[in-house]
């Protein structure tokens, strides 16, 4: 008897979750948004005028406490390299002002005292900068050190991919539409992005590779910066059971929007049958938490808008250059936070 009626209310369940499924689908279901932010306008134009005087600033002293961690080596034969911190900050310039190399080595002399730059840089010396490993070392740290100024505002993750656009001639979205396949051969950036500064906790590069797979490595990398995060939103190309469960192995909810013909059976991974259970006993708030992954696809349009395609050939280069470019994105959005009330920090 009792087998039996267990076995009822899973069917009724099971049937609910695809009646859900189906309404959402097929947009009968009537979601009530949330409400719209407020704009704090002065803090925003505060934030546009002192956003070049923050990157400075910060970039120096980043720079600089970075390259204090660096192991100190024995002077060799032969003329002597420069200085991994100086060719640092002039990749971040380069990439700030959206600079040829030529011009880049021009600019860091011309803003030499503000960054700390102690020698003048030829345009091949800055170039090169993106294959030295010091440098990338420098650029690392800064990323995680960006990255965790968030940590007090951030209480909710979206996690996307887009295409790194590599030639002016190349656009990842209309050759997705067009060409499914080709479209993987696509340098693709996966972000994990806070929803309420933008900032980017954690992010993967790759070729050929579905979306699926980095779900996990993005939320670790997240959780080990930012303490308080309560959930992670994404769209269906990340559903798998064992991603609904790698998020609450680290105690953060997720949600992921479901496919047509799923099924409440939980294999293993107890964290699905939790997660589209959510979703029909209060779908109203189950999609307040999805619908924060829009957040994303704002931090992808910003990144392609304002720094375009990638400049470098090689591929290492390529990666550590988008590393330059998610480094200015969460200095900005630092500033523009700090001003906003939302971060603690000096930003000049």
């Amino acid at each position: 008897m009792f087998a039996s009626n267990r076995l009822s209310v899973e069917r009724k369940a099971q049937a609910d979750l695809r009646e859900t499924i189906r309404q959402l689908k097929e947009r009968e279901f009537t979601y009530v948004p949330r409400e719209e932010k407020a704009i704090d306008w002065h803090a925003y134009n505060e934030a546009q005028l002192n956003d070049l005087r923050f990157f400075l600033t910060q970039t120096r002293e980043l720079v600089n406490k970075a390259a204090d961690l660096l192991p100190k080596k024995t002077r060799s034969a032969g003329r002597p390299a420069k200085e991994a911190a100086d060719v640092a900050k002039a990749i971040l310039l380069m990439e700030y002002l959206k600079l040829s190399e030529r011009a880049a080595s021009t600019w860091t002399w011309v803003f030499k005292e503000k960054l700390g730059i102690t020698e003048d840089l030829s345009p091949r010396t800055i170039g090169r900068g993106f294959e030295n490993p010091d440098v990338i070392y420098i650029l690392e740290r800064l990323f995680e050190w960006t990255a965790k100024a968030f940590e007090d505002a951030e209480k909710h993750v979206a996690i996307d991919a887009t295409g790194v656009s590599e030639s002016i001639k190349q656009n990842y979205e209309s050759t997705k539409s067009a060409d499914h396949e080709k479209a993987e051969g696509f340098l693709k950036l996966s972000l994990a992005i806070g929803t309420e500064c933008h900032g980017i906790s954690a992010y993967a590069l790759s070729r050929d590779r579905a979306d699926s797979p980095f779900f996990a490595p993005l939320l670790q990398q997240t959780r080990a910066l930012w303490r308080n995060v309560l959930d992670a939103s994404a769209d269906a190309g990340y559903l798998s059971r064992a991603n609904c469960q790698a998020a609450a192995d680290v105690n953060i909810m997720p949600y992921i929007f479901p496919k047509t013909g799923v099924t409440l059976n939980q294999k293993g991974y107890p964290a699905w049958k939790s997660m589209l259970l959510g979703l029909t006993i209060d779908t109203q708030a189950w999609l307040f938490g999805y619908h924060l992954r829009s957040n994303v696809e704002t931090v992808n349009s910003c990144l392609t808008r304002r720094f375009g395609k990638l400049s470098c050939h090689k591929n290492e280069c390529k990666e550590n250059e988008e590393l330059t470019r998610l480094i200015l994105h969460n200095l900005r959005q630092m500033n523009t936070a700090w001003f906003e009330g939302k971060v603690t920090l000096k930003p000049f």
